[in-house]
């Protein structure tokens, strides 16, 4: 599936952003504290990523598409941005005291195995 999302993270930013209302719905559900570390899942080219990180916090996301990292990183070098698998991070078990997944559940072979992984990585 790489490949596929190479090959749309060509483009991308050309007709997609991060949607105001969207974002302002993820800062009520998500209050970031300055301290606290959160999680991009399944990020892209960073559209919600950068703008969540400006809230505060110290902001990790994660990709299987090196392209889409690749313009994730022209962007901002305040996020640490990784390509992984979404069933196979490489993160310690309860690093994050909270995620954000935005547009991407659909994406994901295995919604079951994704579930349990990105648990792993969060604390309780």
């Amino acid at each position: 599936m790489q490949p596929y999302y190479d090959a749309i993270g060509r483009d991308y930013d050309r007709t997609r952003s991060a949607d105001f209302g969207i974002l302002e719905q993820l800062k009520t559900l998500l209050p970031v504290e300055q301290d606290k570390r959160y999680l991009d899942i399944a990020c892209g080219t960073g559209n919600y990523t950068i703008q969540m990180a400006g809230t505060g916090g110290h902001w990790f996301a994660f990709d299987q598409s090196e392209q889409m990292l690749a313009d994730a990183r022209r962007k901002s070098d305040e996020v640490d941005w990784r390509c992984y698998d979404v069933s196979a991070l490489g993160y310690p078990a309860a690093y994050f005291d909270g995620a954000i997944c935005t547009l991407a559940l659909h994406h994901f072979p295995n919604l079951s195995a994704a579930i349990v992984e990105i648990s792993r990585v969060l604390k309780s």
